[in-house]
This record gives C-alpha cells, structure tokens and sequence, in this order.
C-alpha cells in the first residue's frame, strides 16, 4: 500500500513540474517570437468581450510574487495589449509628433500605469512617484522587491541547494511533503530570469536573425529542463 502511495505521489508531482514548466506562451514569456511586431497592431478590440474585474489587487509591500502575478492576469484580463505595454514598453515619437500606432500605445500605457498606481500604497507609490512609463515603474517594483539579476540568481542557488537536500521530515504526510516541493519549484520559476525580457531588454534585439533568438530560447529552454531534472532526482535518492 506504501509503495502504492509513492508511486502515486511522485508521479503527480512530476506531472506538475510538467504543467509548471509549460504554461502558456504569453503568460510566462517562455518564448519569444522572432519578429515581434508594434504592441498596438496585435489585439482588436472586437476579439475580447469586456467583464468588469472590479479594483486591482492591492499592495501594501508584502507577498509581491502573489502580488506581481494577480496584476500579471488582472491586465490581462482588461486587455492583452495592456499588459503587453508592461512588459514591451512605448517607443518615443519622432519630433515629438506620435503616429497612430505609438498614440495607441501611450493610451495604453496611461491606463496601465493608472491600474498599477491605483494598487500601491503610499509607501510603494512613492517609490515610482512622476514616473510616467509603465514598464519602468514595473520594473522598478520589480527589482525593488526581488532584486538584481545577481540577487535572484543567489536565491535560485539557495533554492537549488534546497531541492538537492530535500528530505522527509519524521511524521510528515504525503500531502505536505508535495506541498513544501512546489513551493520550491513555484519559487525558481518566480525568480528564473525569462528569455523574453532578457531578450528584449538587449540592445542588438532588433538586429538579430530568428535563428539567433531561436539559439537563445533553446538555451534557456535547457536550463528549465535541468531544474525540473533537479527536482526529480530528489525524489529519486528518496526511493519514490
């Protein structure tokens, strides 16, 4: 009946790790298609029905990941080139005169940066105060609770260290050793730097051939398949 339990048990959580590492495309940037075309040119309006989603989700300067992610979906759900503008950012107009498309996205970018600063605190929105792109302000909140690229890629080290000496704690049932598992794998998704931000932050992003950002996404692509390798060997060494 035990090894029953155990069988049962690891297959389910690596059936999770699965699900974690293949979430869709746009939600997680995974990916990033080779020819990224202006953010307001995309999505019609036609193709969405609006649902009113009532006030963003608030915060007060704890639990960002939960935070990050409720906003993640509430932008989403108002609009996808919403969101977008989050993570693409506007391109300033030539001679100060914007073309339909980039007035677009400054109109989207205004109702973003209004949803994100109708969420803060006084404290969190003092920290962005008269900053008037979105992204930067998300950026900002960002790398103001998670850290540098150097700071997450300490904790993901921590992280790691963890899942190699995960063990059973005495009395512990299955549910909760599950539960303190994906806790640790949700956490280095969280904090795993995404090929598509990377990517679009460089400044040779435009310039680069398909194949070159093909090479990119596979790259990281491998470093996923080694965490969750990571995470199942732990379980391996415990007999499960």
């Amino acid at each position: 009946m035990k090894a029953k339990v155990k069988k049962k048990t690891t297959k389910l959580i690596k059936k999770k790790i699965k699900e974690e590492s293949e979430k869709h495309l746009f939600f997680g940037y995974h990916k990033v298609p080779p020819n990224y075309p202006p953010t307001s040119s995309q999505y019609s309006s036609s193709q969405f029905q609006y649902v009113h989603l009532g006030n963003p989700p608030y915060f007060d300067g704890t639990d960002y990941p939960k935070w990050g992610y409720d906003m993640k979906m509430h932008f989403y759900g108002l609009h996808p080139s919403i969101w977008e503008v989050v993570v693409v950012s506007v391109t300033s107009p030539k001679n100060g005169i914007p073309t339909a498309e980039q007035a677009q996205d400054y109109f989207r970018n205004a109702q973003a940066i209004r949803v994100i600063t109708g969420s803060l605190c006084a404290q969190e929105f003092n920290k962005v105060r008269s900053v008037e792109i979105a992204k930067v302000i998300w950026d900002t909140l960002k790398e103001v609770h998670e850290g540098t690229d150097q700071v997450r890629e300490g904790k993901m080290d921590l992280i790691h260290g963890e899942l190699e000496h995960f063990m059973i704690l005495e009395e512990e049932i299955v549910t909760q050793i599950f539960d303190r598992l994906m806790l640790l794998v949700s956490d280095i998704r969280t904090l795993r730097r995404r090929i598509g931000m990377i990517t679009r932050r460089d400044p040779s992003f435009k310039t680069k051939t398909p194949n070159q950002l093909l090479e990119e996404v596979q790259g990281q692509e491998q470093k996923l398949q080694e965490e969750i390798s990571r995470s199942s060997s732990c379980w391996s060494r415990m007999g499960f």
